[in-house]
């Protein structure tokens, strides 16, 4: 989702019917989905942090937050 912001909105639909469907069939207490939740979501930001000081992936944009980097256009072959 942070590599490809356009897909956010289906990423976000994807994980809460997998988070929902966990707790109907039993499988886990709604805490253990929003703990899971939360874990997550704090481990993407710290590996994005991490990548963007590093020059991977992302970079820090005017206010301090990781941006994906923009693919640099191919060169035309001659």
């Amino acid at each position: 989702a942070m590599l490809v912001p356009q897909l956010r909105p289906l990423f976000l639909v994807m994980a809460l019917v997998l988070g929902f469907s966990r707790v109907i069939v039993g499988a886990h207490y709604p805490s253990d989905v929003a703990a899971g939740l939360l874990l997550g979501l704090w481990v993407a930001i710290v590996v994005a942090f991490v990548f963007a000081r590093q020059g991977w992936l992302f970079r820090l944009d005017a206010g301090g937050w990781p941006a994906p980097k923009r693919a640099r256009p191919r060169q035309m072959e001659k």
